[in-house]
């Protein structure tokens, strides 16, 4: 989705007047950190985890921060993509490439049923996402799921933009393909991406 900038700007200003305005921040884009950090590690407790070193670490970079290419949004992204390299290269956990749907927090109000049927289509999801390398991963997830642009992708993965677009669009190509491959048609597709966006 597209960000509000004129919002980010003003949540800067407050909260380089009053650093208690970082909790406004916080809550704002912690939803969508740990749900890209829940992807990458495959371990709610570890995303968590890494989710609060994230902002821990953005404090005072958020203080500093200027648009230069690159919304707040993408410049936290960029600081959650950098904790879980640190993490990763520490050799803590190996990498959970797909993430068990039963490991993801469900609807609270939804049946038994609803719940299966989701656990199905988050299943089918990421077998799907397996099948991808980790560049058109990590691009779909930052693209689809985060909502940055590929400019902001660009800045963040070290890549020319063309490059990025490109994986994006070979990864978005490939993933309708094997989903398409387990039965589901484009608009169930997009359906289950929505709804893993959520998780």
């Amino acid at each position: 989705a597209q960000r509000d900038l004129e919002r980010e700007r003003i949540w800067i200003l407050r909260f380089k007047k009053n650093p208690e305005e970082y909790a406004r921040i916080v809550k704002e884009f912690s939803p969508g950190v740990s749900g890209y950090l829940l992807r990458r590690t495959g371990d709610p407790q570890v995303a968590e985890e890494l989710t609060q070193d994230t902002f821990v670490e953005a404090f005072n970079g958020v203080l500093k921060f200027e648009w230069r290419g690159i919304s707040l949004a993408g410049f936290l992204f960029k600081i959650a993509r950098n904790v879980y390299s640190a993490w990763y290269k520490r050799g803590l956990r190996q990498r959970e490439i797909p993430l068990d749907p039963g490991k993801m927090e469900i609807e609270s109000g939804a049946s038994a049923d609803q719940n299966l049927l989701w656990a199905e289509e988050m299943g089918h999801l990421f077998t799907c996402l397996a099948q991808l390398n980790e560049i058109q991963r990590e691009v779909i997830d930052l693209n689809f799921w985060a909502g940055l642009t590929t400019r902001e992708i660009a800045i963040i993965m070290k890549m020319k933009e063309p490059t990025i677009q490109s994986h994006l669009h070979r990864g978005k190509r490939m993933l309708l393909k094997h989903m398409t491959e387990l039965g589901l048609d484009q608009e169930s597709f997009y359906q289950v991406m929505n709804t893993a966006e959520m998780a």
